[in-house]
């Protein structure tokens, strides 16, 4: 994702938004949290979307 698309989740999120590759992940930091979850980047977007946000 391109930094206007950062700047547009992390205006809209009151949660944090961590950008990286999950293979680097390490739960160490994390301790007692029982839900991890991730996905792919929402359809507005995506490049591979009509992009109609």
């Amino acid at each position: 994702m391109g930094s206007d698309q950062w700047e547009v989740i992390s205006e809209e999120r009151a949660f944090d938004v961590v950008e990286g590759d999950v293979r680097d992940f390490s739960a160490k930091e994390f301790k007692g949290v029982d839900l991890l979850a991730g996905g792919v980047p929402c359809p507005p977007f995506s490049k591979a979307g009509k992009q109609l946000g």
